[in-house]
């Protein structure tokens, strides 16, 4: 028997293993609902979720924050995504988001909550907040939460993403000449408003004579595009009121809520940024009566977070708003690789436990760590976690989640690494893939993760491997398994759990049980 012939579901089929906030084809958000794993702690989270959000219909509250957390690889970004479909309530292919959970839970209590929500009118505006920021990347001169959270508002409404833009056209409608402006705009020059105002600083005679047509005197038009433009600015109190006045028009019932992912990496280490993702949450708490939320995902628990700061402001305010802490362990990693990529045909699962039978005291030694080097678990708890994770070693998990925040937090990784392109599952499926055809008894090392890893690192590292793989090629005095190891120790490099001793390399290069 080979290795692909273990698994339940073809190891070759496409799996969406990066979820990302823009991506909302139907067929997209089909698979992620149908693909979600549901695990016991995920479960858990919702449901905290739910009760907590219900509740703010029963009594308004200021406390509208929620704060996902976890490791790299934890789910956030699934998680954060399921949620934006659950709440928006757009049936797929004729089934509700919620739909899709009755398959995936007998908790009716969840389930009720579930449906409950989703007889609400709900807007969920899912955005990753670097993508959606339009200044350098650099902590200095990144723009401002609230205006991030001003131009996905404005967007939802139509407005364009140039905020004095969009500032003038909320005026317009606001007067009741947005639809005439428009109309005017496209007659005298066969453009749409929404393709004209793209380069609209190049046509500031059109804009004002398209201004003049639908009512306003020559010096009012050419003042009001003048000060859309050089005075517009905006603060956390006008955009939460713009936000609330919105609300407002939909009734009592209508909730918005804002689902920015990656606002930890976004906010780095930067106190400004974090003090006005702070203000922007309180506001809308304030102002908004619980009808207006905010959803973040972070790798760092909102704690952490804050503490890293600085310890000498009092930062209860932000820990009130984010009443809800949501913080996904490695333990719900686990569990979705397993159920989404790993789990066994019956006679594969067999085929293991005979191997496990046979082999087992072999397996524990051969897979055991220096324990003076080492904080990683060796090997298998028992024969049920074996079958589970062949041929895979439940500890490469972790060290993969670590190698990954290594990347990131070094500057290591390329463009891709920073903007979420990177998956533990796609790393898992690939590595997997390599060995599809392999015997049995043939083990996954962490030397067959580095393909999958390479693709996000900086050349300087990517090359110094490559001339080592071709010397090993040109027989200069490397081998292919030199070349293995080398590969091996960049992994592994700068990572505290885990020493470069020679029984620990060999540990995490057995090949076979």
């Amino acid at each position: 028997m080979q290795i692909k012939d273990l698994f339940l579901k073809d190891i070759f089929r496409p799996i969406n293993n990066v979820v990302q906030a823009e991506q909302i084809e139907e067929d997209v958000v089909k698979t992620e609902l149908d693909e979600y794993v549901l695990t016991e702690e995920s479960e858990h989270y919702l449901e905290r979720f739910y009760r907590n959000y219900l509740a703010v219909y029963d009594q308004p509250s200021t406390k509208v924050g929620v704060w996902i957390s976890g490791f790299f690889g934890s789910g956030k970004s699934h998680f954060l995504k399921i949620l934006s479909y659950l709440l928006h309530n757009e049936s797929i292919t004729d089934r509700t988001p919620a739909d899709y959970f009755r398959e995936k839970t007998q908790n009716q209590e969840l389930l009720r909550m579930m449906e409950k929500v989703s007889e609400k009118r709900t807007d969920a505006l899912l955005f990753n907040i670097d993508s959606r920021s339009t200044s350098s990347s650099k902590d200095a001169e990144k723009e401002r939460i609230i205006e991030v959270f001003l131009r996905v508002f404005n967007n939802h409404l139509g407005y364009s993403d140039t905020l004095w833009v969009a500032d003038m056209e909320r005026q317009l409608d606001n007067d009741g000449t947005y639809d005439a402006f428009k109309k005017a705009i496209l007659d005298q020059n066969g453009k749409t408003w929404e393709q004209f105002r793209l380069k609209i600083k190049l046509r500031k005679k059109k804009v004002i004579q398209a201004l003049e047509t639908v009512g306003y005197d020559t010096d009012t038009a050419e003042s009001f595009f003048i000060m859309s433009r050089e005075w517009f600015s905006i603060d956390a109190d006008s955009v939460a009121q713009l936000v609330a006045d919105h609300c407002k028009k939909q009734g009592p019932d209508y909730r918005i809520v804002f689902l920015a992912d990656e606002v930890g990496q976004y906010v780095g280490n930067n106190t400004n940024l974090m003090l006005n993702l702070q203000t922007i949450t309180e506001r809308l708490g304030d102002l908004c009566h619980g009808q207006a939320w905010v959803i973040v995902t972070s790798q760092e628990k909102l704690e952490a977070t804050v503490s890293d700061l600085d310890t000498t402001k009092d930062f209860s305010k932000i820990q009130g708003r984010f009443e809800t802490k949501i913080n996904l362990s490695s333990a719900n990693t686990d569990e979705v690789i397993k159920k989404r990529l790993l789990e066994k045909e019956d006679i594969g699962a067999d085929t293991l436990k005979t191997v496990h039978d046979q082999e087992g005291k072999l397996i524990h030694n051969r897979l055991a760590f220096d324990k003076q080097n080492t904080q990683l678990r060796s090997g298998y708890r028992s024969i049920d976690e074996f079958v589970a994770f062949y041929p895979f070693v439940p500890y490469q998990i972790e060290l993969l989640q670590k190698i990954f925040t290594k990347i990131r937090s070094l500057g290591e990784g390329g463009q891709h690494t920073s903007r979420g392109e990177r998956s533990l599952l796609k790393a898992f499926q690939e590595a997997a893939q390599l060995n599809a055809e392999e015997n049995v008894d043939n083990m996954v090392t962490m030397a067959e993760f580095y393909p999958s890893i390479r693709d996000y690192l900086e050349s300087p590292i990517t090359s110094t491997i490559s001339r080592a793989q071709d010397r090993a090629r040109n027989n200069e005095g490397l081998e292919e398994y030199d070349v293995k190891v080398l590969q091996v120790l960049y992994l592994i490099k700068g990572i505290d759990d885990i020493k470069s001793t020679p029984s620990n390399i060999a540990t995490l290069m057995v090949e076979t049980v």
